[in-house]
């Protein structure tokens, strides 16, 4: 069940690309997922994420069946339109099972594991609900210059997590691990502001995955394999998350290449699971990012990595 759910979720976002190829308009994950925008659940409140907001269409509220259906009890007139299309929602649910494990004296036990496995229902969009349902978000305005705080933003979290930002002319941008720093071109090279940010949040994006932070760079030796392709989706993914958290429009970096969309293409259909783990990583890391993150990584953030003499980046 779980790796058929993989498989319909890729075959959405495949077929986004695809569009996306056809039509020259952006990768899906270049999405407006601010506050005003992200797609919340009408009855409760409670935003989708993760791969969730590449699934749904719009950033709109959306109920399942099952809510329409107590709304109608007190309010009858409520009805779907003919034609509404329902739209898939995932969700992680776990299952309890054991694996062998030898303890520190060589004895062999059962030790009792939790394991993940993905869901999903269907909802529907309010605006196909007929009846006069209307929403409830209230639509907030940013109160903030969004470049003073992406500014704000990047000097917190580079100062917090003792990460040295480099710029350079070279036109070269790079996240190098063995060394816990970020380069990137100066923001006078950049022919306008969103760019620059939009490369800086997505070298960001790949500091916080130092084993100090959220762990997930192991090692240097990944570079140019299937996990560095992974990284740098998360990348992607998430720098979109900060600059659209921040209110900036970056509708020129947006324009991708068909080559690159196509890159991304074949990579899916190789890795059926690589979109949705990449949306949570991607969420995790933004968070991480802004201050909005509950989760921070288990290792202690004053530990420090042992010098491998390897060496790497991330692009």
């Amino acid at each position: 069940m779980a790796n058929k759910v993989y498989e319909l979720v890729t075959e959405q976002i495949i077929h986004q690309l695809e569009t996306a190829i056809q039509q020259g308009s952006p990768a899906p994950w270049c999405k407006p997922w601010n506050c005003n925008t992200v797609p919340i659940n009408h009855i409760s409140g409670k935003q989708y994420n993760g791969i969730n907001l590449l699934l749904l269409p719009d950033c709109d509220e959306y109920l399942t069946w099952a809510q329409l259906c107590d709304l109608q009890k007190h309010r009858p007139e409520l009805k779907l339109k003919k034609g509404s299309k329902s739209h898939m929602v995932v969700y992680f649910s776990f299952k309890e099972s054991e694996k062998d494990t030898v303890t520190t004296d060589g004895q062999l036990e059962k030790e009792r594991v939790q394991i993940p496995f993905l869901r999903y229902y269907r909802v529907f969009s309010i605006g196909d609900v007929e009846g006069g349902l209307q929403p409830k978000r209230k639509v907030s305005h940013y109160e903030h210059d969004p470049i003073e705080e992406a500014d704000k933003v990047c000097n917190d979290y580079i100062n917090r997590e003792g990460i040295t930002l480099h710029f350079a002319d070279a036109d070269r941008a790079f996240y190098n691990p063995s060394c816990d720093t970020v380069q990137v071109p100066p923001s006078t090279s950049y022919s306008n502001l969103a760019e620059y940010y939009s490369t800086l949040f997505h070298e960001l994006t790949h500091s916080t995955g130092h084993p100090n932070r959220l762990n997930r760079i192991k090692s240097t030796s990944f570079f140019g394999n299937t996990e560095y392709s992974k990284e740098e989706l998360v990348a992607e993914v998430g720098a979109n998350m900060i600059m659209s958290a921040l209110g900036i429009e970056n509708n020129a970096a947006q324009k991708n290449s068909i080559a690159y969309l196509q890159g991304w293409l074949q990579a899916l259909k190789n890795d059926m699971t690589m979109i949705v783990s990449a949306c949570s990583k991607a969420q995790k890391a933004a968070g991480y990012i802004l201050e909005h993150n509950e989760e921070r990584s288990a290792k202690s953030l004053s530990s420090q990595i042992s010098p491998s003499g390897r060496t790497g980046t991330i692009v």
